[in-house]
């Protein structure tokens, strides 16, 4: 008499390859938001280069540096042609998370400004520009000098 093997895996097998399953997911999700992360961060300190390297221009070409950062605004006149932001950077950059602009401060000289991004993953440039009403502290800080 033969007896019949029935194929197929019990339920705790099915149950444990499911646990296991549901643990890699985890950690690969962890890793993932982790990275999205450091991407956003990279993409902050990417836009105060560009705002910089902007604003470098405009001191170059104004002797001084803008009031504000907002695209539309006169910066000066030279030789009755009349400079903007938008002569120097076509966009101004935003944060990739709030959509917000960037914090810019200018100093009453008009030859000094601090540029500041808080970021996710923390760090700071070691910049102790006091120019704005407050310090550097931990955000992510670019100034001229």
């Amino acid at each position: 008499m033969k007896i019949a093997l029935k194929k197929g895996f019990t339920l705790i097998e099915l149950l444990v390859v499911i646990a296991i399953i549901g643990i890699l997911t985890a950690v690969v999700l962890a890793n993932l938001t982790s990275a999205k992360a450091k991407s956003r961060d990279a993409k902050r300190i990417s836009d105060l280069a560009q705002l910089q390297l902007a604003l470098t221009l405009v001191f170059d070409k104004c002797n001084e540096y803008p009031a504000s950062i907002a695209i539309d605004d006169t910066i000066c006149t030279v030789n009755e042609t009349a400079y903007k932001l938008s002569s120097f950077i076509t966009k101004i950059p935003t944060d990739p998370s709030s959509g917000s602009e960037y914090a810019y401060f200018r100093s009453n000289d008009k030859f000094d400004y601090r540029i500041q991004a808080g970021l996710e993953t923390g760090g700071t440039t070691g910049v102790t520009s006091n120019v704005g009403s407050s310090a550097c502290g931990s955000n992510y800080c670019v100034s001229p000098r």
